[in-house]
């Protein structure tokens, strides 16, 4: 018998900041997303991987250009013409559905399009991953309904959950807030004990819960990879990556988080008040110059007021990105000055 190779990646989010038109001069990191997208498919390729499975949010919202589901899905068409069986989860970003019908499907890419599971014999084992897509609404109270058509298959050696939800214990952010009993978190203790481990996406920090808010070790430990890719500021002090996990002979699982190269990111906050435009932009060139290549960089201006600066501020900012660094200007913090 042989090891059951599984590649785990999520929140690829697509098209998030993708160019509709080469004709937009100004730097993206649309790219980004799909460079990594396609590490990981060549990554499952090269390793011989049995399943590659998605945690959701394969794109960044519901509606995307074609260019982008083309794009997308020859690439994991690469992956299922080499026999590897593709697994993908509809998340809050697809609206809980993905549009099979608008894709020259391959008959080894499956979705959870509702409460489903999948039976696969390998290796002289029964392997059954089961999955629902994102719920909308009190997920926490519906989930032992949702649990119920995910019922235990008594013939298989392993069975894996995959869902996209947030589960009680994830963290996020810099700040690490703890999702707790909301109605959209899953009490990590509902889960059944029949399966093995949870495969989840929808956290873009990646953790493995094994533990209940009060201390217990659960039943089924939850293993989130993350995001292949930083999509906001709370997230650029996280390594981004996917899981390479075997299941050996004995049943044993190994998991080995395979990091993947993502662009840094940088924040400067200039206190604005009583400067004049020639002080801030000094500042800010000199956080420009200071910057490594290839990052993304995001300026807040606090107290910056309306009236009390040159006309063409902004466009003299917005000449600091390169086409090697990316400058976000956080207008949040602007006021107007109403006696200008």
């Amino acid at each position: 018998m042989g090891k059951i190779k599984i590649v785990f990646f999520s929140d690829s989010h697509l098209g998030l900041d993708y160019p509709i038109t080469k004709r937009n001069r100004k730097p993206t990191r649309g790219d980004d997303f799909f460079d990594n997208f396609e590490n990981v498919i060549n990554e499952a390729i090269e390793w011989k991987a049995d399943f590659l499975v998605h945690g959701g949010d394969l794109f960044f919202r519901s509606k995307v250009s074609s260019n982008v589901i083309e794009k997308a899905f020859e690439l994991l068409k690469r992956a299922a013409r080499q026999n590897i069986i593709v697994l993908i989860v509809p998340g809050n970003h697809e609206r809980s559905f993905i549009e099979m019908s608008l894709f020259d499907m391959h008959p080894n890419i499956l979705f959870f399009d509702r409460p489903v599971s999948y039976r696969f014999n390998l290796y002289g084992r029964r392997i059954v991953f089961s999955g629902f897509p994102f719920y909308r609404g009190d997920v926490r109270n519906e989930f032992n309904q949702i649990k119920k058509e995910l019922s235990k298959f008594e013939d298989a050696n392993h069975q894996i959950l995959c869902l996209h939800h947030a589960v009680e214990g994830a963290k996020v952010g810099v700040q690490n807030y703890t999702f707790r009993n909301s109605e959209d978190v899953i009490r990590i203790n509902d889960i059944p004990d029949h399966f093995n481990y949870v495969f989840a996406g929808h956290i873009h920090r990646a953790q493995v819960l094994k533990y209940d808010l009060e201390g217990n070790k659960v039943a089924v430990p939850v293993i989130y990879c993350g995001s292949i890719e930083r999509t906001a500021l709370a997230e650029r002090n996280e390594p981004k990556g996917f899981y390479r996990i075997e299941i050996n002979e004995d049943g044993e699982y190994s998991f080995d988080f395979r990091q993947l190269t993502t662009r840094v990111m940088n924040l400067k906050v200039i206190e604005c008040e009583n400067k004049n435009s020639d002080s801030i932009i000094f500042e800010v060139d000199k956080f420009v110059n200071s910057v490594q290549d290839n990052s993304y960089n995001r300026i807040k201006l606090n107290e910056f007021t309306y009236g009390n600066h040159d006309k063409g501020f902004l466009a003299k900012l917005e000449k600091f990105s390169s086409h090697n660094k990316i400058l976000d200007i956080d207008k949040s913090f602007f006021r107007k000055n109403n006696n200008s």
